[in-house]
């Protein structure tokens, strides 16, 4: 994991040099974001092989788990806004303040997560869940519980190097994770080398134990690359302003992303309500957009990196350039998916059913349908992600979440609801409503970029 520590921020003179900037640090973080994806859809695959009942378990309990996971996680995030603006104004100071109150942060949310981890059987109970399913989500709960703070702890090393545009690192790390999760996965669920076979239980494990090994190779890298930030050396105590300066900008991000889930989750609700069939072809296709949302994503990452380093260094015109390439960026990929999909719908979601069963014919054609709506929804979202981090360069997250609130909450879940249901769209109605939600975020993220980033602007001027 040889790697600059720190990707020389050029004031990219054009759109097409800072296009090129921000494809080279880009890269490894869509790879990253692509591996992080990749691991929960092989622990699915890998957990069908136990029947049934093992597959109802990490439904529920990988959704639990992830919900809380990005909740926490997104207030740590605050991190690598932090720690970007500290590095355009040359304040090693501050990095070291950020990483040092990221890490007891993620103590601090640690706790009540791992308590809710251990009672949750009876919550799941109260929630109607199968009995059976509830104590297999239990028992995985528990066994993933302690992979938690690692993989918070790895979410302030990644804000630490994102924030320093030294992502690289962070690729090799989470390549290694998803090959190391494999192996561990087969290991402890069958029982191998004389091991006790564990099942679902053993897939949380395998994970809490990749977590941990992500963890220190994070952990290792940072304290030896950045040694003048000394983060072993003054963790002795937590900082309370800098940790208020990170629940400032971080505990806005995970609200927002929470909502986010939220709607995501209603929609999937309402469509259980249908029927089986209209949930089956639901998991197709969100699962498929899900993948392609890891590009933008990661785009939009290196973007808000590039945007914190520009505000901290006072020049606003190169923050706002490398705001309009993320976003021309993230728009552009997202076409190409849109008419991948377009043309591709039916022979995508043959790589989850067989199209010639007769039997999977419902599925095969509302998934299809889905997949044709999800060609605009893609489009927007990568739009809304790229005017979402760009903010978070800012450390502008409350407005973020403001918007996220309204566009997601009351105009997602609301239209989809009214399509579905009272203009009797049916299904597609829902989608139909998740697209209008992320594309009002779009909107709305977006202008509220480009107003503050004139503020920036004139700052500087003046």
């Amino acid at each position: 994991m040889n790697s600059e520590k720190q990707v020389p921020l050029a004031d990219s003179s054009g759109l097409s040099a800072e296009f090129w900037q921000l494809a080279k640090l880009s890269v490894p973080l869509v790879l990253a974001q692509l591996a992080q994806n990749a691991t929960s859809l092989v622990d699915t695959l890998m957990v069908g092989k136990l029947g049934q009942g093992s597959l109802a378990g990490i439904a529920i309990g990988s959704t639990v788990f992830m919900f809380v996971s990005i909740v926490a996680s997104g207030c740590v995030l605050g991190v690598s806004a932090v720690v970007a603006q500290a590095v355009g104004a040359g304040d090693k100071q501050t990095c070291g303040r950020a990483i040092r109150q990221g890490l007891w942060l993620s103590v601090g949310l640690f706790i009540p997560a791992f308590v809710l981890f251990w009672n949750i059987h009876p919550i799941l109970l109260w929630l109607n869940q199968p009995p059976e399913a509830a104590a297999a989500s239990s028992a995985y709960l528990r066994a993933v519980s302690w992979g938690l703070l690692p993989s918070l702890g790895c979410f302030a090393f990644r804000g630490l190097l994102e924030g320093h545009t030294n992502t690289r690192p962070i690729m090799f790390i989470a390549a290694i994770g998803v090959v190391l999760n494999i192996i561990l996965n087969d290991i402890l669920m069958f029982g191998r080398f004389g091991l006790p076979r564990l099942g679902l239980v053993g897939t949380g494990y395998a994970s809490s134990i990749v977590l941990s090994s992500m963890f220190a190779m994070f952990f290792l890298y940072s304290t030896r690359c950045y040694r003048e930030l000394e983060i072993v050396r003054a963790l002795r105590y937590p900082d309370w302003k800098m940790l208020a300066e990170l629940i400032r900008v971080g505990g806005p991000i995970g609200m927002a992303l929470a909502c986010e889930s939220a709607m995501f989750a209603a929609s999937g609700i309402a469509m259980g309500t249908l029927g089986a069939t209209e949930l089956a072809a639901h998991q197709i296709a969100l699962q498929t957009a899900s993948f392609s949302f890891m590009v933008p994503l990661g785009i939009s990452i290196a973007a808000s990196a590039r945007i914190g380093q520009f505000v901290g260094a006072s020049n606003g015109m190169a923050a706002r350039r490398a705001g309009i390439v993320g976003a021309l960026t993230c728009g552009g990929v997202m076409m190409l998916f849109a008419g991948f999909f377009l043309a591709c719908h039916r022979q995508i979601v043959g790589c989850f059913l067989d199209a010639t069963d007769p039997s999977s014919l419902p599925v095969v054609e509302l998934a299809s349908t889905f997949l044709m709506i999800a060609a605009a929804f893609q489009i927007a979202d990568g739009l809304q992600v790229s005017g979402s981090l760009a903010l978070r360069g800012l450390k502008d997250t409350f407005a973020g979440l403001l918007i996220t609130v309204f566009s997601y909450l009351c105009v997602g879940c609301v239209s989809g609801w009214l399509f579905c249901f009272v203009f009797e769209f049916g299904s597609p109605g829902l989608w139909w409503g998740m697209t209008v939600g992320l594309a009002v975020a779009a909107v709305l993220l977006l202008a509220r970029f480009f107003w503050r980033v004139q503020i920036e602007i004139a700052k500087n001027l003046d």
